[in-house]
């Protein structure tokens, strides 16, 4: 989608500015200075916007885990993101809900639910994630 202009073929920056979320403008500002943040650093900036998504999207209780959980996340590290479907939920919630967080955060979100983590790993990850 082209930013809007104005009639003098200028960029109308008050109506781009009202035309994006405040998350993704941070995103595009932090880019433009080349200034790039951690996801523990995005998530905790938004932590209230995820909760609001997750329950929006028939799921629930949202936990990190991996290098977020660790302090170990760098820049351009994902955010590891395990949610529980609600009953009802289908697939699509949780694609709309991925690429909602995604849109939200501006880092690469893998985003699971309990049972698609290996059996191996899965009662340690439950264990140690963390609610955000």
């Amino acid at each position: 989608m082209a930013p809007p202009r104005a009639q003098s073929g200028r960029f109308n920056s008050k109506t781009v500015l009202e035309e994006v979320k405040p998350a993704e403008l941070v995103k595009r500002l932090l880019l433009l200075g080349g200034i790039y943040m951690r996801p523990s650093e995005v998530l905790e900036m938004n932590r209230k916007q995820v909760r609001d998504l997750v329950s929006s999207n028939r799921t629930s209780n949202p936990r990190i885990f991996g290098s977020v959980l660790h302090g170990t996340d760098k820049e351009g590290s994902d955010l590891d993101i395990l949610v529980d479907v609600l009953l009802g939920a289908m697939l699509l919630d949780l694609g709309g809900l991925l690429d909602d967080l995604e849109s939200l955060l501006g880092v690469h979100i893998d985003l699971v639910t309990p049972g698609d983590l290996p059996s191996k790993i899965r009662a340690k990850r439950l264990e140690d994630a963390k609610a955000i």
